[in-house]
């Protein structure tokens, strides 16, 4: 049996929930070439290893949306925000596991056991900061209060069904954020 590392592990944890939404421990430390044992041994239980590929997934998604992201400082906070929430809205994967293991799904993503959420709140953070250093954004709350608050808001509506029966709506994140960072010019009106 050919033992495999632990980031080629992640790899292939990667590609079974990309394919089906799905993490079966058994077949993926068979696939890895390694034994179950030694699988929870490096990642504990299933859930910090759904915690492991849903953050890879999540870093490369906020990347992208704040590499495209337009306008100064809180716009273009917002902006990010909402694109980060459009491209986890449109993850297949990623909702097929939240409407199929609605309860593990917001426990792995939104509380500190499953290793996300802690990690998305340091990367916006760190964005906020370099508007706040900049000049282009003011915020009331500091740098880090001002990420986790941002957050919250897009959670809220990306796992809007999960939460409150009612549809994810990626739009709403951007304005929310929006008007929480003091930017009122184009905010669409309901």
């Amino acid at each position: 049996m050919t033992t495999v590392r632990a980031p080629e592990v992640l790899v292939l944890a990667r590609r079974a929930f990309l394919e089906s939404g799905r993490i079966d421990m058994g077949a993926l430390a068979m696939a890895a070439g390694i034994n179950r044992s030694t699988l929870y041994r490096r990642y504990k239980d299933r859930d910090r290893l759904l915690g492991e590929v849903i953050w890879t997934m999540a870093a490369a998604a906020l990347d992208d949306a704040f590499a495209r992201a337009t306008g100064p400082g809180g716009a273009r906070i917002a902006d990010a925000m909402g694109r980060f929430a459009t491209s986890s809205v449109r993850s297949a994967p990623f909702m097929d596991f939240l409407c199929r293991e609605p309860d593990r799904a917001l426990r792995v993503v939104t509380r500190r056991a499953g290793g996300v959420a802690g990690r998305i709140v340091d990367r916006i953070e760190g964005e906020v900061t370099a508007e706040v250093e900049a000049g282009r954004l003011a915020v009331v709350l500091p740098p880090h209060d001002t990420a986790y608050v941002l957050l919250r808001i897009t959670e809220s509506f990306v796992y809007a069904d999960a939460l409150a029966g009612e549809s994810p709506d990626p739009a709403k994140v951007r304005q929310a954020c929006a008007a929480l960072l003091g930017v009122h010019e184009g905010l669409r009106r309901s």
